[in-house]
């Protein structure tokens, strides 16, 4: 015989959990091993950036997210990279703002 508990005993069904913030992924071609790091310009590849780290040890990826990061003006943690880890050709994800803010940003990074 089952046990049923009354309707005020009865715990609510779990709500899904809506993500409150944007996210966009955007391509880039990343050059280390340059002089400056810097948004060079969007190709039909997608932005252009260059690094001065080299592609070693991960170093490239990380001055990638760290220059990101700055120019998005959004933490460390809200950029990773989705696809792309050891080539130069990556795809990146970035949590709280929309593509067309991103663009935006990294255009007027890459008058500077």
């Amino acid at each position: 015989m089952g046990t049923a508990l009354p309707l005020a005993m009865k715990r609510p069904k779990r709500q899904q959990q809506q993500p409150s913030e944007s996210k966009a992924r955007v391509p880039l071609r990343v050059q280390p091993g340059a002089s400056k790091n810097r948004v060079v310009g969007k190709t039909e590849r997608g932005w252009k950036i260059t690094l001065t780290a080299p592609p070693v040890d991960g170093r490239a990826n990380q001055a990638c997210l760290l220059l990101l990061s700055k120019l998005l003006r959004l933490p460390r943690t809200s950029i990773r990279i989705v696809h792309g880890e050891a080539g130069r050709q990556k795809l990146v994800e970035v949590n709280g703002l929309s593509l067309l803010e991103v663009e935006e940003r990294l255009r007027e990074a890459s008058k500077l």
